[in-house]
């Protein structure tokens, strides 16, 4: 294959030879592969449609130096967190074991993420970031379209200084993440996607196991802005069932007839 040479999207170095990047990591997808199905691919949901496909989102967009540092300073560390081929969901282990900051009597779990993963959240921080800049900072082919799947405006900047180690994540952003309680969670992938809040901007991804959720803008809730893993005082995570959230309405028919395509409203994002 010829080479790809261009701008690296990150570090904006040129000329760079451009390698094959992907909007979600390939270890995450093949976290996703179930035999056990008639349709074995991952299920994928954006914009209100829910697909089983093998194919991954991806174009030559980063450099190899950039490749690496997303890698190493966020999916390496996050992806053996998320539910493996094995059965086994680390985190959620993890979490159950703790004594919970609030418990809800719906079996809602709030902790305090970072008197488990200490200095160690930083990646889980990195890793989320990477997906929010790369979901707005280029036009992905999908479905036979180039698709920018949100808009940080503003934002888009400071996350990609932040990524490159040069600054803190924007003051008025704020990264919440949901561990789903299901046993054993659901396994697919919603494409980051973006709803306008009141004085505030909200976008957000699920990877198995995981829902990350940020809210940028002036009037964040200040529930998400002192709870977020980007603040200065307790950094939390919810654990909850996420079959129980509208944001799952629909998907989990198409995952269980494993149809190519199924189509369901589009709902309000679950609170984090």
């Amino acid at each position: 294959m010829p080479q790809q040479i261009g701008r690296c999207g990150l570090c904006h170095e040129y000329p760079r030879e451009l390698r094959k990047s992907h909007l979600i990591a390939a270890g995450i997808h093949r976290l996703l592969l179930n035999p056990e199905r008639t349709d074995p691919n991952p299920v994928i949901m954006h914009d209100g449609k829910a697909v089983t496909s093998s194919k991954q989102i991806s174009k030559h967009f980063l450099c190899a130096d950039c490749e690496q540092r997303i890698s190493r300073k966020g999916e390496d560390y996050a992806i053996p967190l998320c539910p493996q081929l094995s059965g086994d969901y680390p985190l959620r282990n993890r979490l159950m074991l703790m004594k919970p900051v609030e418990e809800y009597p719906t079996g809602d779990r709030v902790c305090d993420l970072w008197s488990l993963l200490e200095d160690d959240i930083e990646k889980i921080i990195y890793f989320a970031a990477s997906v929010f800049w790369r979901a707005a900072a280029t036009k992905w082919p999908y479905q036979g379209k180039r698709t920018q799947f949100i808009v940080l405006g503003d934002h888009l900047e400071g996350f990609r200084l932040f990524l490159l180690g040069r600054s803190e994540l924007p003051s008025d952003s704020a990264i919440n993440v949901v561990a789903d309680a299901c046993e054993p969670p659901e396994p697919f992938i919603i494409y980051p996607d973006s709803f306008a809040g009141e004085g505030c901007s909200i976008y957000h991804f699920r990877i198995p196991g995981l829902l990350f959720v940020l809210y940028t803008g002036p009037n964040i809730p200040k529930t998400f802005r002192e709870g977020a893993l980007n603040t200065s005082g307790r950094k939390l995570i919810l654990l909850k069932d996420l079959r129980k959230t509208p944001l799952f309405d629909g998907i989990l028919d198409v995952m269980s007839k494993t149809k190519r395509v199924g189509k369901f409203k589009k709902k309000k994002p679950p609170s984090a």
